[in-house]
């Protein structure tokens, strides 16, 4: 075997481990994006699961939560407040769910899945009013959905 023999069976070893280098950060960029994909599901679900059990375990901010949904305006002053804190917490998690979907990180349907479900949530006068008071708090994008979301359920005049 030639010295130009062995150069070429170099050549063709080197681009074979090129190509088996490339198929496998190929397959670890697969298992990261899997990777972050489910933790960030999981973030977003302990964060519906930590508002919900607040609810679940304080009864005082269930009735004011109950109230400030459907008779807003016969709050006191500092259950307008944690109403207010409520909500808020709701928003930053549905945005934060929006944007992850936005940017890859949380897949279509699981996206579709929760966004439907939450809307019963904001089917009412003072999670409508909050919206109205707070729309300059969110995202663009998100805010114009959540107004595409009031509309479907016959809320109208949102900023």
């Amino acid at each position: 075997m030639t010295l130009d023999n062995l150069a070429a069976l170099a050549e063709v070893i080197g681009a074979i481990a090129v190509v088996v280098s490339l198929i496998y950060v190929g397959y670890q960029v697969k298992q990261n994006t899997i990777a972050i994909r489910t933790q960030v599901h999981e973030t977003i679900v302990g964060h519906v699961l930590e508002a919900e059990g607040t609810l679940l375990h304080n009864a005082d901010l269930a009735e004011i939560i109950v109230k400030a949904r459907l008779h807003p305006e016969s709050l006191a002053p500092d259950e307008q407040i944690r109403a207010e804190t409520y909500f808020t917490h709701e928003f930053v998690n549905w945005e934060s769910a929006f944007l992850h979907n936005k940017n890859g990180f949380v897949e279509d349907e699981m996206w579709r899945r929760w966004d439907m479900s939450s809307r019963p949530d904001r089917d009412s006068p003072g999670v409508y009013e909050y919206w109205t008071e707070h729309r300059h708090w969110y995202d663009e994008e998100f805010a114009l959905h959540v107004d595409n979301v009031f509309t479907e359920l016959g809320y109208s005049g949102t900023s």
